[in-house]
């Protein structure tokens, strides 16, 4: 066979294997068009999933006429799938048999447990707590995004009582929002301890932002002062050197004469 038609062949034989997995997961309706917001599922990445079914909550809501049924939902998901994550679901969608579909395939709650309990995390609540304890602000940072993570990390949790999750917030502030916090009071409220640590940030980045303007606008003047005083150093080093010596000298005997030479020849 040509080389030319072969490969018309083995396009063809693609085309059709598309399009009955189309018809496998979407039945007598057409599939959705995918939304160019939904990011694609190509790898294991447990956080990552969490954000994908999150979109994909998004785009049902947001329309939710094109998904009437869990077939559409099912279907509009899987063709955000890459890599790892579709090739485990791909043996049903190629060797589709007619009658026989998988639960899942019906199910978009059965779909989400399928995905969460292949690439998902082993223990949730373990890993959240475990993260939760690790979690720290760095010192260069802005405070909003420890915030956000602190946040999504509670609650995932349970058990914890409000005292112990100000204390786990507290521990992972930088030392410059500690001092500030202890010089004021740390308040018994997360809300307000939230609220405090942010309004303590932000007057951080205000200063932060001050000095790095006076220091552009005013280049010639910080030069001249440090200048100045490297100048005023130097000579305050080189009088000290001179009054050391000076006063060495000055300590000093008058030398006496023996008296060997002092005898008349």
């Amino acid at each position: 066979m040509p080389t030319h038609t072969m490969q018309t062949h083995l396009h063809a034989r693609t085309q059709t294997k598309r399009e009955d997995a189309e018809h496998f997961l979407s039945g007598s309706h057409q599939i959705p068009s995918a939304s160019d917001h939904q990011p694609p599922l190509s790898a294991w990445y447990p956080k990552k999933l969490c954000e994908f079914l999150i979109q994909c909550e998004l785009n049902f809501h947001d329309r939710p006429q094109a998904f009437q049924s869990d077939t559409q939902k099912v279907g509009f998901a899987l063709s955000f799938l890459k890599g790892i994550t579709l090739t485990w679901f791909e043996p049903n969608l190629l060797d589709a048999i007619p009658g026989a579909d998988p639960a899942w395939a019906n199910d978009y709650s059965e779909f989400v447990i399928k995905l969460t309990t292949n690439f998902g995390p082993h223990d949730p609540v373990g890993d959240a707590e475990h993260q939760l304890n690790n979690l720290s602000m760095k010192d260069g940072s802005h405070i909003n995004k420890y915030i956000v993570e602190f946040n999504h990390l509670t609650t995932q949790v349970h058990g914890y009582r409000e005292g112990a999750l100000c204390h786990m917030f507290y521990n992972g502030l930088p030392d410059h929002i500690k001092d500030e916090i202890a010089c004021i009071g740390k308040p018994p409220h997360l809300v307000d301890l939230c609220t405090m640590a942010q309004g303590i940030n932000a007057h951080y980045w205000e200063c932060k932002s001050e000095i790095a303007h006076q220091a552009k606008t005013n280049p010639q003047s910080s030069s001249s002062s440090k200048q100045s005083s490297s100048g005023e150093s130097s000579s305050r080093q080189s009088g000290n050197s001179s009054g050391t010596t000076s006063s060495s000298s000055a300590g000093k005997k008058p030398q006496q004469p023996s008296p060997s030479s002092s005898k008349p020849s």
